[in-house]
C-alpha cells in the first residue's frame, strides 16, 4: 500500500489551517500543522514530506526555513504564502527557490491547484547530479581548453600527473598525441 503524501503547514492563522485541511483530505494527504520556523525544521528532520507550505509571517525567516527543508531534501516543494504580496516579492520567492508563492487570504481553488502541481513534481522528481566520471571529464576538458591545449599545463591545473592524465584521454577516447618535432623517417634534401 502506497504511503499517503505528507503536507506540512507552518501558519497560525485558523482559516488556512482549515483551508489546507479541507484540501489535503481532497487529495488524500496528511496535514501536518505547525507554527513557527523551529517546529517547521523539526518536523522536516523527523518525517517523509512531500510539501511545504510556509507563511511568511509565521516563520521569522522564510528563506531561512526553506534553506533547511532544502537541506534536508531537495525533494520538497515549499509554498510561501503571505499577506500583501507583491509582484517583486513574488518573483524574488521563485528566484531563491520557493515552488510557488501565494497571496493571502487564499483562494481555495489557486492553493488546490499549487499543491496538485508540487505533489506532481514531487512524484516526478528525477535527481540532476553529474556522476564522478562526468565531473572528470568535465574538469579535464576545462583545463584543456585552458592550457590551450598544452597536455602538461592541463595536469598541472588538475593538480594530476602528466601520465595519469594521458591515461584519462585515452580511457574517454579523446586522446590524439601528437608529435613534436621532425618525423622519425624525416628525408633530408640534398641542395
Amino acid at each position: 500500500m502506497e504511503r499517503k503524501p505528507e503536507l506540512l503547514l507552518a501558519d497560525v492563522d485558523e482559516r488556512t489551517r482549515t483551508l489546507c485541511r479541507d484540501i489535503a483530505e481532497g487529495l488524500n494527504c496528511e496535514l501536518v500543522v505547525v507554527s513557527n520556523h523551529d517546529a517547521a525544521l523539526s518536523m522536516i528532520q523527523r518525517g517523509k514530506f512531500s510539501l511545504a507550505l510556509l507563511d511568511a509571517r509565521s516563520i521569522s525567516d522564510p528563506l531561512d526555513t526553506l534553506s533547511g527543508i532544502k537541506a534536508k531534501s531537495a525533494r520538497i516543494e515549499v509554498i510561501l504564502l503571505e499577506e500583501k504580496a507583491t509582484t517583486a516579492a513574488a518573483v524574488r520567492a521563485i528566484k531563491a527557490g520557493f515552488s510557488d508563492y501565494l497571496e493571502k487570504p487564499l483562494d481555495s481553488e489557486a492553493l488546490e491547484r499549487s499543491i496538485g502541481d508540487a505533489l506532481d513534481r514531487h512524484r516526478k522528481f528525477q535527481p540532476s547530479i553529474p556522476t564522478l566520471e562526468q565531473l572528470e571529464r568535465q574538469a579535464i576538458q576545462e583545463a584543456l581548453a585552458q592550457a590551450g591545449g598544452d597536455k602538461i599545463e592541463a595536469a598541472r591545473l588538475l593538480s594530476i600527473g602528466k601520465t595519469t592524465l594521458y591515461r584519462k584521454l585515452r580511457q574517454y577516447g579523446n586522446y590524439s598525441r601528437k608529435r613534436k618535432g621532425p618525423a622519425r623517417h624525416a628525408r633530408l634534401e640534398t641542395p
